[in-house]
């Protein structure tokens, strides 16, 4: 079983690690304020091998998710998302990724989110994805929904795999 706790001070230099070779653009800044709240910060293992990094409140927002490469398709991107779906209790949740990023989005489709639009020049020039996974209110019964998160399809493991890693941070 996969131990997902929340971040802690001890936790921020592997964090970092993780962040740097997981995401295309890095910004250490959030991960650093997400330790000492008010964004909500999981990881999964001891010492850690991923976490997660999102911005509480309806919606809440999914900004970071990284599983170190060698421990990708290990099922630790899909422990840290449930986790955080069960954190944010009731709550939509949306993240944004690369639209040309077809992995990531196969990822998040499986755990219940849908592309709610289409941001153009989002990324630099590419364009992105608004992923939604709907409030369990909004939801019809049996399901659990779900909504955005930014990844590149580089930073993902081969096949279509349940752990994924976002290539970019949560912000705009």
């Amino acid at each position: 079983m996969i131990e997902i706790r929340e971040a802690t001070r001890d936790d921020l230099t592997t964090l970092l690690a993780i962040q740097s070779v997981s995401l295309d653009s890095t910004w250490p800044d959030l991960l650093h304020a997400g330790i000492d709240g008010p964004p909500l910060v999981l990881v999964a293992g001891q010492p850690p091998v991923g976490y997660a990094l999102a911005i509480t409140g309806d919606p809440a927002y999914l900004a970071e998710l990284a599983v170190a490469p060698d421990h990708r398709g290990t099922g630790h991107g899909s422990a840290l998302l449930g986790a955080l779906v069960d954190r944010v209790g009731g709550s939509e949740l949306r993240l944004t990724t690369r639209a040309d990023a077809r992995r990531a989005k196969r990822f998040y489709e499986r755990h219940g989110f849908t592309v709610a639009e289409r941001l153009p020049g989002h990324y630099d020039g590419d364009d992105g994805l608004l992923l939604v996974r709907q409030s369990e209110a909004d939801l019809p019964d049996g399901d659990d929904g779900l909504l955005l998160v930014r990844q590149s399809e580089a930073d993902l493991p081969d096949g279509d795999d349940e752990s994924a890693s976002p290539s970019d941070s949560g912000r705009s």
